[in-house]
């Protein structure tokens, strides 16, 4: 008996590897090894865990499960190499019917999942598995940029909803966790905030920065560096 595409799926979830990762502030999450993967950082955890869940000493539970909740989306796209996944409300029908082929002529045998999860891309996973592509070359392009811009805007409203104190704390976490495309995104976001204001004085306010020179001393700095003003 042929199982279905969703029956499928059911068994591939059934499989996967799942991590509790706890925060500093003890609060924990569990999570599949994908998106813990990620982090490259965390990476080592998938293979060397021992224990049942794995603590984070320097991010609080707050920026955590804002951390999850950018890597869980982006699961698909380190995946398909930067499209993003059917299960996103954002996936249209045409990376559904990919999704259909491409699982219906597999072998869920045991360990296929850790097979996929290895791939770094849909061309990968292919040439592992077997599966010839039906897409012209000129139709999976144009998938993939339907979802890549799906991501793109899921991005933008994920982090400018946030708060710049949040942004920060986000950065350092990413920074810490060695996850470049969260680390890329607060930084961007950062550079759009600074490059809004209209000079040095509403730069401070919005930051909160103490300004620490003298009179004498901040005039001299502007007249030194007059061409950045023009």
């Amino acid at each position: 008996m042929v199982k279905t595409a969703t029956q499928q799926r059911k068994t591939m979830e059934k499989e996967k590897k799942m991590i509790v990762l706890k925060s500093s502030d003890d609060e924990s999450f569990e999570v599949d090894e994908a998106v813990v993967l990620q982090s490259q950082l965390l990476s080592h955890v998938v293979e060397d865990c021992n224990g049942p869940e794995h603590k984070i000493e320097n991010v609080t539970g707050k920026i955590l499960a804002k951390v999850i909740e950018y890597c869980e989306n982006h699961v698909a796209a380190v995946v398909d190499g930067g499209a993003n996944s059917s299960s996103s409300s954002s996936s249209g029908d045409a990376i559904k019917k990919w999704d259909d082929k491409f699982i219906m002529q597999m072998d869920l045998s045991t360990g296929v999942t850790d097979v996929i999860a290895k791939c770094k891309d849909h061309e990968e996973i292919r040439a592992t598995l077997g599966i010839v592509s039906d897409y012209t070359a000129e139709e999976e392009a144009e998938v993939l940029k339907e979802n890549d811009d799906a991501l793109k805007k899921w991005d933008d409203k994920f982090i400018t909803q946030m708060d710049l104190s949040t942004v920060y704390d986000l950065l350092m976490a990413a920074n810490y966790l060695n996850i470049k495309g969260l680390f890329d995104l607060a930084c961007q976001r950062v550079a759009d905030v600074i490059a809004a204001c209209k000079d040095h004085k509403e730069i401070r306010a919005m930051f909160g920065l103490v300004n620490d020179f003298t009179a004498e001393e901040e005039a001299e700095v502007l007249k030194e560096n007059e061409w950045a003003f023009d």
